[in-house]
């Protein structure tokens, strides 16, 4: 008997999700700033952000006048870095690449933030041949996805 209320007490169905806690059930994601210098990289990170937060579906993505809160932030590095060298010593086999970011979360109409994150990072590594080789492209992509799910965490399992 006492087992089954632990298990009925425990299965009542109560969640603590962001909107319940917080009242934020639609966030906006402006553009993210971009400190680096690649071209468009604040439109990429920005647009898998979104896409995380849109699959995660803890809250709502909605337009800046319309959200809760703003997810706000910058991108304050981009680094292709070797990863592998050949035998000699000389010759790079695989690079990494990475993509970090700052992002807070602000009240809609409030000036000061709720919290911020600091050198949050993605990244993913590529081969330049052999049968594992991709392009700096593609291995983008995946340090986007893994920078995009790293924020939605952060913000989502915060509250």
């Amino acid at each position: 008997m006492m087992l089954l209320a632990a298990f009925t007490a425990g299965g009542c169905g109560y969640t603590v999700r962001p909107g319940a806690v917080s009242g934020v059930k639609t966030i906006a994601v402006p553009t993210f700033g971009n400190e680096t210098h690649e071209h468009l990289l604040e439109a990429e990170v920005t647009s898998a952000v979104i896409r995380e937060l849109v699959f995660d579906g803890s809250v709502r993505v909605a337009d800046a006048g319309l959200a809760d809160a703003l997810l706000e932030g910058t991108v304050v590095n981009f680094e292709r870095l070797p990863s592998t060298l050949g035998a000699d010593d000389t010759d790079v086999e695989q690079y990494r690449v990475r993509v970090t970011v700052t992002f807070s979360l602000r009240l809609q109409g409030a000036s000061e933030a709720l919290w911020k994150e600091e050198g949050v990072w993605g990244d993913a590594t590529y081969h330049l041949s052999g049968s594992l080789a991709r392009s700096e492209d593609e291995a983008l992509e995946d340090a986007l996805l893994d920078l995009a799910r790293k924020v939605v965490e952060k913000t989502v399992r915060r509250w």
